[in-house]
């Protein structure tokens, strides 16, 4: 009995046959398709010339750049890429939040003693109001979220939140730049470096991912760069 005489075949069979076929001629062939192979494939699937040369531009750019760094296991760092947009998310680190509260309760115990002691009500007032300035700054520092927002083209925006409170600055086209850097502070016992990732746009510089560890940083910066084209750290 021949093969054509047999019962015709199920649309799922037809299709699942086809691909199998399909599938083995792909790897036994093992060859390399060119730019407009990819276009005329497209083409028979309804998708014109200029989004299939627009997509393949894109993996070729991907293909160029050097590879990224691994992002550290442990970091509470996120990266998200939602369409053109690269997302940051920088949490406020461990250390920073306990530092903020023990200012909060420093402050807030300054008050009491104040009013401990017998102080009159104007000096009360005055005690509680800057206790109420340093529980906010501390606050602000020690909680809030940050967060980077940027295009390819490097426009977007840097914004800082706490609570529903949003403080936001735009970004230009191709004014970002984005490198390690590091500052010296000085105190009763001695001098400290302490490291960031600097975001330069224009004339302003904005210190990112202090109190991080290097490698979240080092991981930041190789990202970064990717998504602007700049090449790798």
């Amino acid at each position: 009995m021949t093969s054509e005489s047999r019962r015709g075949l199920s649309k799922a069979e037809f299709e699942q046959l086809l691909q199998r076929a399909a599938e083995r001629q792909t790897l036994a062939e093992r060859r390399d398709f060119t730019a407009a192979e990819l276009v005329e494939a497209g083409r028979e699937l309804g998708i014109d010339e200029e989004t299939v040369r627009a997509v393949h531009a894109e993996h070729e750019r991907a293909l160029a750049q050097p590879p990224g760094r691994a992002r550290p296991f442990d970091s509470a760092l996120e990266l998200r890429k939602e369409g053109d947009t690269l997302r940051l998310i920088m949490p406020a680190p461990a250390g920073r939040q306990g530092t903020a509260v023990l200012r909060i309760l420093l402050a807030a115990g300054g008050v009491a003693l104040i009013g401990a002691v017998g102080a009159g009500l104007p000096l009360v007032l005055v005690g509680a109001a800057i206790a109420v300035g340093v529980a906010y700054v501390s606050a602000w520092l020690g909680f809030s979220r940050a967060e980077l927002r940027l295009r390819p083209d490097g426009s977007g925006r840097l914004i800082r939140t706490l609570g529903r409170r949003t403080w936001a600055i735009p970004l230009r086209t191709g004014q970002v730049r984005v490198r390690l850097g590091q500052r010296m502070t000085s105190n009763k016992y001695g001098g400290t470096y302490v490291e960031f990732l600097a975001l330069d746009h224009g004339t302003d510089t904005f210190e990112l991912l202090e109190g991080y560890s290097h490698p979240e940083r080092a991981w930041a910066l190789t990202e970064i760069e990717r998504w602007l084209g700049h090449g790798g750290a």
